[in-house]
């Protein structure tokens, strides 16, 4: 019998990326989101779990401990649209709130989402705060194309857990050596965790080359940024 995952979920909005995770059977425990209109959205949708209003106010030892911690953070200050104030802009540091929360209840995993352009404006700070608290973590950028959708719209997808508890799928078969030829590197091939979509190489070159070339990746991430 699979087991039933609990969820919390920061920076809520109408709930709309819950969905994929109540779709896969996951239980909301609670939500945090500071827009009434979410919140009236939330509490139609999801009328059991707890509303919290705002993650700078929350309590990270007063709410209840989930498995799975999702929050897909203020976009405003790492989106080419916005100010481009960067991963410390008064929005999108709103991010450091949520690393409180995950330093207090120490999910099993940590599952974020932002723009695409966090990759040159901000990803070596998420990494290193999510490190600083205990967490590696492993990232990729996706295009809703790639899920049939007929649009782009690419978002970088975080999912983080605690050092060390990395679980790693068998090695081999075609669809290990597609992972190989796309990232080029042991550890992603290795990796079980994340389901990694299917796009073409010189896509995926061309995002790590502009990881590479970000003057946000500081050294100490830089390494383990290229190892995905």
């Amino acid at each position: 019998r699979r087991e039933m995952l609990t969820v919390g979920s920061l920076f809520s909005g109408a709930g709309i990326a819950d969905l994929g995770l109540e779709w896969a059977g996951f239980d909301h425990k609670w939500f945090c989101e500071i827009d009434p209109a979410g919140q009236d959205r939330l509490a139609l949708r999801y009328p059991g779990p707890a509303i919290y209003k705002d993650v700078r106010d929350l309590d990270g030892k007063a709410i209840e401990p989930v498995d799975i911690l999702t929050g897909g953070f203020p976009c405003q200050d790492i989106s080419g649209a916005g100010n481009r104030a960067g991963i410390y802009g008064d929005r999108s540091s709103l991010f450091f709130d949520g690393l409180r929360v995950v330093r207090i209840l120490r999910p099993r995993f940590v599952l974020l989402e932002t723009v695409a352009r966090l990759v040159v404006s901000g990803l070596g700070a998420v990494l290193g705060a999510l490190a600083s608290v205990g967490y590696d973590a492993e990232w990729g950028v996706y295009s809703s194309a790639e899920a049939g959708a007929p649009m782009l719209r690419e978002r970088c997808f975080i999912l983080a857990y605690p050092n060390g508890e990395r679980q790693s799928q068998p090695q081999g078969g075609e669809r290990d050596e597609r992972r190989r030829t796309l990232y080029g590197g042991e550890a992603l091939a290795n990796s079980g965790t994340i389901r990694w979509g299917e796009v073409e190489p010189d896509l995926r070159t061309r995002q790590l080359d502009a990881v590479g070339r970000s003057q946000d990746v500081a050294d100490a991430n830089l390494q383990r940024s290229q190892e995905f």
